[in-house]
């Protein structure tokens, strides 16, 4: 097969986006009502990634900085339409946790550790994946577990190289600037720092130190053990997922295209190498490939 084959976008999707380029899989970017969207021209993309999670959003935000990139983007979830409450409202996270509209819905199997116990691991199936479902909590790996990895083989992931990525990811809302040794002020994705003003986080915390727990004012910063006030991925009262901090801010790029509510099946290799992928938008099967 030598041209990208076509998959058409509900129009039910389309109203609900405005001015944006999400658009299916085709030689011509169409409507169901055969309205031409946008145009590959003929050319295949040079990049597909499956899944628009947490990695996912961000590969397509950084892959299509790059004009020479032509990026197709393919998650099995709907978009995470922004009037859409369940999702960026804070406080109703609970909703997708407890069913399956924007959510894998995993269980793993008997786990021999815990009791032969069947435990829940929920999945985001949505623009921003698990980013756009979880309690927003924003926590680094301890530092000494970035340099156990440079130690053991894996040079240059030790915590002083990682750190830079880190601050240039964020923009925490206490961060002083430039100098600021952990907290970043000019990168895509908002942090804030939770207030825990309610008395019962006060009692907690000081219930810690009576039993010797220790207190820190930032998870992430030189101390890392104790209780203190978590950082969130807020911004204003709204969840700040990756698709909010990444995928949105580049969707209107010419050489991005984001397709919704598609399952790929399988990744097409020749002679071990991926050149495409088989995927499924109900009721048909469809492949698409690379160019590269």
């Amino acid at each position: 097969m030598r041209l990208l084959r076509a998959v058409s976008l509900g129009t039910s999707l389309a109203r609900n986006l405005h001015n944006t380029s999400t658009v299916d899989a085709s030689i011509l970017w169409e409507l169901h009502n055969g309205s031409v969207i946008k145009s590959l021209r003929g050319h295949r993309p040079t990049h597909i990634i499956v899944g628009g999670g947490s990695a996912g959003c961000v590969l397509a935000n950084r892959l299509s900085e790059n004009a020479a990139n032509m990026v197709l983007l393919l998650e099995a979830g709907p978009p995470d339409h922004l009037w859409n409450w369940k999702i960026h409202m804070p406080a109703a996270l609970m909703y997708n946790l407890c069913n399956d509209r924007y959510n894998w819905f995993y269980h793993t199997t008997a786990q021999e550790h815990m009791n032969n116990r069947v435990i829940y691991w929920p999945r985001g199936r949505v623009w921003g994946g698990s980013s756009a479902l979880n309690a927003m909590v924003y926590v680094r790996g301890h530092p000494l577990d970035y340099d156990r990895w440079d130690n053991e083989g894996a040079t240059g992931w030790n915590y002083a190289n990682c750190l830079p990525y880190f601050k240039k990811a964020q923009t925490h809302k206490l961060s002083i600037g430039p100098s600021d040794p952990y907290r970043g002020f000019n990168g895509p994705l908002q942090v804030m720092q939770a207030k825990c003003e309610h008395p019962l986080h006060q009692a907690f915390l000081i219930a810690g130190e009576q039993r010797g727990l220790g207190r820190t004012d930032d998870m992430n910063g030189f101390r890392q053990e104790g209780l203190g006030p978590m950082d969130m991925t807020i911004h204003n009262g709204v969840r700040c997922s990756t698709s909010t901090a990444y995928l949105r801010p580049a969707i209107s790029r010419p050489n991005l295209w984001v397709s919704s509510n598609v399952l790929v099946t399988k990744i097409l290799l020749h002679k071990k190498k991926a050149i495409g992928v088989e995927l499924v938008r109900k009721p048909k099967f469809r492949s698409i490939f690379i160019d590269k």
